[in-house]
């Protein structure tokens, strides 16, 4: 994760397109960078746009288009006020708490949190495209949804709409404000024309650390905080080491792929990018010219280590143990003492941060153009819109005195430091190289240049030129001359396709904070709170709102599941709620069964449930012994996939679901013949085969839980694995299954499957769509490759029926302990009935909604399966385990014994016997070890001393549950 964020201009400046983001908000954060990473997003939104479609003006949202519901406002006498705060539902939990306790110092002010998850949420239209959106026009949806917000979005052309509200004349007016209180510099670079639009609250520098040794042996005096690049530059140069064209040590690592040497460059030689338009660009400037020159020189010599496309350069196999051409990792040459300075954020967490052995210096990166790209402030921002501007300034003033648990200078992360030295005093330094890292930063922060440019503004020339230095080190390398004509080529290619379509005149209407929705109930309804593990937050609030209009005596109270740092379970989400989804696995354990309501005597009572627009089949799939533990919501599954023109040319009727395994044998023998197979299960091979050991009338395993063990041995089961097998081996109808399952070794064989299944040469397999076969996909997309087209039917399950491991079922539960189950039960209905919008994948239960024309146009890839599944439905149906129990086990030994029977022609029964108790002694540790302390690694070996599978000591938890494939 930290890697991303040390190398993340390398990986959009510096690609073709610029295509790889489409939103300016990222939305989901996962480790405590993520504060850092959503000011890198927002500060990069318009780097990915300045390729692509997003250079000019977008469409903007209107200023009253917001989640909150706009009213009159209320308490806001002069003497009491309400402020809206927007935060992202990761973090709400801590801002709660932080606001509780300004309510206790500042009872006349009321601060509501609001979603901002709901506020800039963006969803697709009917062709699954997601809109492009500009940063101002964000920015236009926050300000007018709350008073008081994180000032990711603010940038020149915001400021310039007024969208932000002037602090400044409420910052001279509080007297009780203490400017002392924050470095030197640093309000002086967050105010421009006299007016304070940013409140910061900590600050993201650049710094460089450096190998003391180095300096030491060298004979060179450390860094000066006073230094120049031109004086850096130099030192780097003393401290390369080349030789026979080899570099032994690099001068300096820059981390952020070189982009901070461009930027210097840029400045030596005299060219203000940052500042230009794109009708002073020219494609053949001599000055950008000679900064691409001296750059490419710089990482040539190994000067600088710059860009991953040029790792190759000058890096030795036998020191790194690496073949140049696919060397990705620079922090390595660090931690090996082979660079003399780095960027500090290189090593800034994860992997990165393991200690080195040799003293780190800390040391000022120095001044330069660079500053207005890569400081990213991390502030508050006061909606023009605000009703109580006094009260947002106090609000926002007392915040940026708070610590944040669990930030980024909490966490001790390099190049993150708080603006208020009071704030800072609450993390002393615990080291001397921690104290020195500060006086960098002081250092830093007083020295700051004016700010020219806000953040996310739009610098579309800079970004092309800044796209040129990686054209140095394609493939087939350009010349500078060269890529600086490209990156003015590709500028003006994105300019021209975006000017096809007119621009739409910019929103320029004043804004108005919305009052936030409800935060409690009113006196008479009847509160329950609604969890949904595995859907959107943002969305189900959505749903929820609108259900208010229906049901006016219901509040809900939706617990968001985006701030829960532990793993969730069924029972956590009974505990805690009234009434849940559950998305992720369908409950099984006699613990879980007992956690939730029988909900047919809840169906019988209220008499408006229309259950009749539901299968019987999905409502006998949740229940267990007579207990209907689960409203079904979707499903989903696998249909088999047939070419037409393959099964006519071979006189094959057309699958039916009535077929059995042997029908399904005869029609592939039929479909197999001058180089082509009937069928091959595309790598996919215990899938297909706890398939036909359900139709065999057996199981793969039993049980729940903890009590989960495998069934291998069964008859039904061998019976079943070896018609499998005699496909291949027998009646030569399958491609020889290609088992990938061991670390240490390759199949010789490659399995021929997907090149055969490209050239229509495959007559079945099963899948959950038609993907690129899709004879709709053909027709809609010209551009398509030219496909054989496909046609799904149903599963062959003549010989039991559908079986429950061959259908994923996701539903609503109702606790056990709760005190408003029938208020549940509407909001159930209510949300059943929405699941032809909020189908997350899957196939809407309810058949009106998988039938309507939204499902439809927004779901066009998953027709054919619910075509196909709805036919499946009709069957008898019968229950052999829990869907997910299949991925709960180590799928290793299953793999050996298959191999075995291959290619040694073992004895199956032997074989799947041997199997089975081997994964059943796995499966008994396992439940044995404490996930926080154990390692199934361990499990794997204490049951088997040869275990060679993918649960290694760099991976000992097994991913999906199983290590069926590399």
């Amino acid at each position: 994760m930290c890697r991303v964020f040390s190398w993340f201009f390398e990986d959009t400046a510096q690609s073709n397109g610029y295509n790889g983001i489409s939103k300016v908000n990222g939305e989901k954060r996962v480790c405590m960078l993520k504060r850092k990473l959503l000011i890198m997003l927002s500060a990069f939104a318009l780097l990915l746009q300045a390729c692509g479609t997003g250079n000019v003006a977008l469409p903007t949202i209107p200023a009253g288009e917001s989640t909150a519901v706009p009213t009159d406002p209320e308490g806001q006498d002069g003497n009491t006020a309400t402020i809206a705060f927007g935060v992202f539902d990761y973090e709400r939990a801590v801002y709660q708490t932080i606001i509780d306790r300004f309510g206790q110092e500042h009872p006349e002010i009321t601060v509501v949190l609001v979603p901002l998850d709901d506020v800039t949420q963006t969803y697709p239209d009917a062709s699954g495209n997601y809109p492009n959106e500009s940063t101002t026009s964000m920015l236009r949806r926050v300000v007018s949804a709350v008073d008081v917000s994180p000032s990711f979005w603010l940038n020149n052309e915001g400021i310039k709409a007024g969208l932000a509200l002037d602090m400044k004349p409420y910052m001279d007016a509080d007297t009780a404000f203490d400017r002392a209180d924050y470095y030197p510099g640093i309000l002086e670079r967050y105010t421009s024309d006299e007016a304070v639009h940013i409140l910061p609250r900590a600050i993201n520098l650049a710094a460089l650390s450096y190998h003391k040794e180095k300096f030491r042996t060298g004979s060179i005096p450390e860094p000066a905080q006073s230094w120049t690049f031109a004086d850096m530059i130099a030192v780097a140069e003393q401290l390369t080491i080349k030789e026979n064209g080899v570099v032994k040590q690099y001068g300096w690592y820059d981390a952020t792929g070189g982009n901070i040497l461009f930027n210097f460059l840029l400045d030596k030689v005299g060219v203000d990018t940052l500042g230009m338009k794109p009708a002073d660009l020219t494609a053949n400037d001599p000055k950008i010219i000679e900064a691409l020159r001296l750059y490419k020189d710089y990482i040539d010599r190994g000067v600088v280590l710059g860009p991953s496309s040029s790792y190759g350069i000058g890096v030795e196999p036998a020191v790194t143990g690496k073949d140049p051409s696919t060397f990705n990792d620079p922090t390595q040459l660090v931690r090996d003492g082979k660079v003399a300075m780095w960027n500090e954020s290189a090593l800034c967490c994860g992997d990165q941060a393991q200690a080195v052995p040799f003293e780190i210096g800390s040391a000022v990166m120095p001044n330069g153009s660079y500053i207005d790209t890569m400081t990213y402030a991390e502030g508050y921002i006061v909606s023009s819109g605000t009703r109580s501007p006094q009260a947002a300034w106090t609000f926002v003033e007392w915040l940026t005195r708070q610590p944040i648990p669990n930030d980024s200078r909490s966490s001790n992360l390099p190049g993150y430091f708080y603006t208020r030295k009071s704030l800072n005093e609450q993390f002393p330094p615990a080291s001397a190289d921690e104290t020195a890292r500060n006086t960098t930063y002081e250092y830093t922060i007083a020295n700051f240049p004016p700010m020219r440019f806000a953040p996310n503004s739009e610098f579309t020339v800079y970004y092309n030129v800044l796209n040129a230095t990686w054209a140095l080190f394609e493939q087939e390398p350009k010349t500078p001359e060269q890529a600086l004509q490209q990156a003015y080529a590709n500028m003006q290619s994105a300019i021209a396709t975006v000017n096809v379509t007119p621009s739409p005149t910019p929103d320029s209407r004043p804004v108005v904070v919305a009052t936030p929705a409800a935060q409690e109930a009113k006196p008479n309804q009847t509160t329950i709170t609604y969890a949904a593990y595995g859907l959107s937050a943002t969305d189900i609030r959505r749903q929820v709102r609108e259900l208010s209009t229906a049901e006016p005596d219901i509040f809900v109270n939706v617990l968001s599941t985006d701030n829960v740092t532990t793993t969730l379970t069924f029972t956590d989400m009974a505990n805690r709620t009234d009434c849940f989804f559950w998305g992720v696995n369908m409950p099984s354990t006699d613990e879980e069964i007992a956690s939730v309501m029988d909900l047919q005597p809840l169906i019988d009572e209220n008499g408006t449930m229309e259950t009749q627009d539901i299968s019987p089949t999905l409502f006998s799939m949740m229940t267990k012994d007579g207990k209907l533990f689960g409203y079904p919501y979707t499903y989903t599954g696998r249909g088999l996939i047939y070419f037409p023109d393959a099964l006519k040319k071979a006189g094959v009727d057309v699958p039916t679901a009535q077929w059995t395994p042997d029908d399904f044998l005869q029609a592939a023998k039929a479909l197999t013949g001058n180089g082509s197979f009937g069928y091959s299960s595309m790598g996919n091979y215990l899938n297909d085969i706890n398939f036909w050991v359900g139709q065999f009338g057996g199981a793969l395993t039993a049980g729940e839980g903890k009590d989960l063990r495998v069934t291998f041995a069964s008859p039904q089961a061998v019976k079943a694995i070896s018609w499998f097998l005699a496909l291949a081996t027998e009646h030569r109808v399958m491609p020889t299954p290609v088992l990938y399952y061991r670390v240490d070794s390759n199949p010789s064989i490659n399995d021929p499957s997907y090149e055969l299944q490209a050239q229509g040469k495959l007559g079945m397999w099963f899948d959950m769509s038609l993907g690129s076969f899709d004879p709709v996909n053909m027709q809609n997309d010209p551009n398509a490759p030219k496909m054989t087209p496909a046609l799904m039917a149903p599963l062959p399950i003549g010989a039991e029926g559908v079986k429950s491991a061959d259908m994923s079922i996701t539903g609503f539960h109702v606790s056990a302990a709760s005190q408003n189950p029938q208020a549940c039960m509407k909001l159930i209905n209510y949300l059943s009935n929405q699941s032809a919008v909020f189908s997350y994948g899957g196939i809407p239960a309810r058949t009106s909604a998988a039938q309507s024309p939204v499902f439809e146009q927004t779901n066009g890839y998953l027709v054919p399966l619910r075509d196909t599944m709805q036919q499946m439905l009709e069957q008898p149906a019968s229950y052999n385990g829990n869907p997910n129990s299949f991925y709960m086990f180590e799928g290793y030994w299953l793999n050996e014994a298959l191999d075995m029977i291959l290619t040694k022609k073992a004895d199956p029964t032997l074989e799947l016997t041997k199997a089975q108790e081997t994964t059943n002694a796995y499966l008994t540790c396992a439940a044995e070890t404490d996930p926080k302390t154990g390692s199934l690694l361990e499990c794997a070996k204490k049951v088997d001393p040869n275990y060679k599978g993918y649960l290694t000591d760099q991976n000992p938890e097994p991913m999906f549950g199983t290590s069926r494939t590399p």
